[in-house]
């Protein structure tokens, strides 16, 4: 049929884009590349993986976050996702794990998003667990540090994070 070709191109053009991951090194395939981390230590391993050929290894004693810093306008709504697994004995805390954004404009951190704490513990968090998480970016926002905390002692991984902009800000 000679509507067919015409058919075809016009759905594919109808379907929106796949959203574009706007961490770098996001399954830590390039080691440390990208990264940053306070109040501990990371290594890649490529022995824990949830995909792909290496994940994070985190260790430090207390809070220890892993994060990077993405430019942002006011109004933007971001999804984020990231598979994290603990290295042996699960903590005893209520809430082990979060995910945080620290916002910041004007050249100083004026904002502080909500911790999300929505992570399985206990028997549910055996083996790769989700963290997500969607957010909004307040006004007068430029900067966003997207970070994975660690609260409890010990080790853990993280592989497959995903950050993307789900709503445009105001211009």
């Amino acid at each position: 049929d000679a509507l067919f070709p015409i058919a075809k191109e016009q759905s594919s053009a109808a379907r929106p884009p796949k959203a574009r991951n706007l961490l770098k090194n996001a399954g830590f395939e390039a080691a440390k590349s990208g990264w940053e981390i306070t109040g501990g230590d990371l290594t890649t391993v490529n022995t824990q993986t949830h995909s792909g050929k290496a994940a994070a290894r985190v260790q430090g004693s207390d809070e220890t976050a892993l994060f990077q810093t993405i430019p942002v306008r006011g109004g933007q709504r971001y999804r984020f996702t990231a598979w994290g697994k603990f290295e042996g004995a699960i903590p005893a805390v209520a809430a082990p794990v979060d995910f945080v954004v620290e916002f910041s404009g004007d050249g100083t951190r004026n904002y502080n998003g909500e911790p999300v704490r929505n992570v399985p513990y206990g028997a549910d968090a055996r083996g790769w667990f989700p963290i997500q998480s969607t957010f909004d970016v307040p006004p007068g926002a430029e900067t966003a540090a997207v970070k994975l905390r660690k609260i409890a002692g010990g080790a853990m991984y993280w592989d497959d994070a995903s950050l993307t902009l789900e709503r445009e800000g105001v211009k």
